[in-house]
């Protein structure tokens, strides 16, 4: 463990890099600034929190801390960036903080012991591959301030059993929740016009589909594989119109689909 001084206002570029054996590190309130790679390569740290007085944190200050088990970071960071917590496998608590607008690119891919985390209303988009092989998270709820999620975002999310989704969406992203095997219930919200390509591929526990009134074409394979489905609902004066090949494949469980409420539905 270290403690900074309380005189100190910049933690400087670099400054704690590759210190393998520390564990801990204590930052006082006195402290504003944090550039670049200041912990970078510690190794052996399990925590840190970044007090509400830093208003500048550099980039990549605890790249590969890989041992990382709780991080508390201010409300002064605007994005999440690519690769930022990837492969932080003993994370297990995290805020994103309320200034986020944007999770980049496997920015939390491979964090395999999170079981939950919290997305702010701040968050407007999640890009490719934020959350995916995230084998351990449960739950997540989506804030309606979210507009766009990128493909495979919560692929291979094995233990993730509850989804709510924005009603801000208009778009389920290609592969967008791919090997989901724990999750049986789903929900597509108005406003969604497209489920793409492997949606929910492969989701074998997933019993039940409710498809909005908003829906016009579910994309090839989009619920292949999904061995346990037995119910597909849609919404009456449905829009559907087009159902892709192989969109429904080795759905043996299916008892019921009802298209008497697609006009012009096209197979």
């Amino acid at each position: 463990q270290f403690e900074i001084p309380s005189f100190i206002t910049t933690i400087g570029k670099y400054s704690f890099s590759e210190c393998k054996n520390l564990t801990e590190i204590i930052i006082p309130s006195s402290v504003i600034k944090i550039e670049d790679h200041a912990f970078s390569y510690c190794s052996s740290l399990i925590q840190i929190t970044i007090p509400s007085s830093v208003k500048t944190i550099g980039n990549e200050i605890i790249y590969q801390c890989y041992s990382l088990e709780k991080i508390i970071i201010p409300p002064v960071i605007h994005c999440i960036e690519k690769q930022q917590f990837q492969s932080f496998t003993k994370l297990k608590e995290f805020k994103i903080p309320l200034s986020v607008g944007k999770i980049k690119q496997y920015a939390f891919n491979e964090c395999t012991s999170i079981t939950k985390i919290d997305i702010p209303s701040s968050v407007e988009i999640i890009d490719d591959f934020a959350f995916s092989k995230c084998i351990s998270l449960v739950e997540i709820i989506i804030p309606d301030s979210v507009r766009q999620i990128g493909k495979c975002a919560f692929k291979s999310c094995q233990s993730l059993k509850l989804v709510i989704l924005s009603s801000s969406l208009e778009l389920i992203e290609e592969s967008l929740f791919e090997e989901c095997t724990s999750l049986e219930k789903i929900v597509i919200l108005s406003n969604v016009k497209s489920i793409n390509a492997f949606s929910f591929y492969q989701c074998t526990s997933l019993k039940e589909v409710c498809i909005s009134s908003s829906v016009e074409t579910i994309k090839f394979n989009a619920f292949s594989g999904c061995c346990s489905l037995e119910h597909v609902l849609f919404d009456s004066n449905s829009n559907l119109t087009t159902i892709d090949f192989y969109a429904f494949e080795n759905c043996a469980s299916l008892q019921e689909i009802d298209f008497s409420q697609s006009k012009d539905l096209h197979l």
